[in-house]
């Protein structure tokens, strides 16, 4: 009896610290639980400006870095167009000038009538000057007497003196078609286109 008894002795001490130690920490665990609801508020709460901060600095820099390229691309390209547009102008302007010069610098070819044509005889074929030169004459230019010439040609000449290239060629093309225009190889004093006849004339 005496064992039971001292048994049963200490079980209400026992589980009144049990009780107590359970109570406390229930307290200690309530008062940890509202304390970290209030930090974490607190915690939420101050984190939001801390990472919306480096989100807008890295839009903003975006931002300006892809701008940046676009302005220098416009201001580099309206250079170019002007100078293309002042190379135009300059081209059409010189183009112009140019045409405008030509076109009034070359002067008309000399009227027959101011013009003096001798005709020699370079085939052979008797009377053959002398009828060249009156047609000449009819076609209203200026004919000395006809003679004949040093030496046998095949082909015909006409030759010119000054710059009467143009005049020569008129002559050549009314009167001998197949004949050479040339330089006159020694002047003759008044006289200004020489018909020299070869033996590929034909009247």
């Amino acid at each position: 009896m005496r064992g039971r008894h001292a048994a049963g002795g200490w079980s209400p001490f026992w589980r009144d610290i049990i009780l107590r130690t359970v109570l406390a920490l229930l307290l200690i665990a309530m008062v940890v639980f509202i304390w970290w609801l209030f930090s974490e508020d607190d915690l939420f709460t101050e984190a939001v400006p801390t990472t919306s901060v480096p989100e807008t600095t890295a839009t903003s820099e975006v931002m300006t870095t892809e701008t940046e390229p676009e302005v220098d691309a416009t201001t580099t390209t309206r250079p170019a167009t002007t100078t293309a547009t002042q190379a135009d102008t300059t081209t059409s302007t010189t183009a112009a000038v140019t045409t405008t010069s030509t076109t009034t610098t070359v002067p008309p070819p000399l009227d027959p009538a101011q013009l003096v044509v001798r005709v020699l005889n370079a085939n052979g074929v008797q009377g053959v000057a002398g009828r060249v030169s009156g047609r000449l004459e009819e076609a209203g230019y200026g004919v000395t007497a006809p003679d004949n010439h040093a030496q046998r040609l095949d082909v015909s000449r006409v030759w010119y003196r000054d710059d009467l290239s143009r005049e020569a060629a008129l002559v050549r093309d009314e009167l001998v078609p197949d004949a050479l225009v040339e330089a006159i190889p020694l002047e003759q004093e008044g006289i200004d286109i020489v018909v020299v006849l070869g033996r590929s004339f034909e009247e």
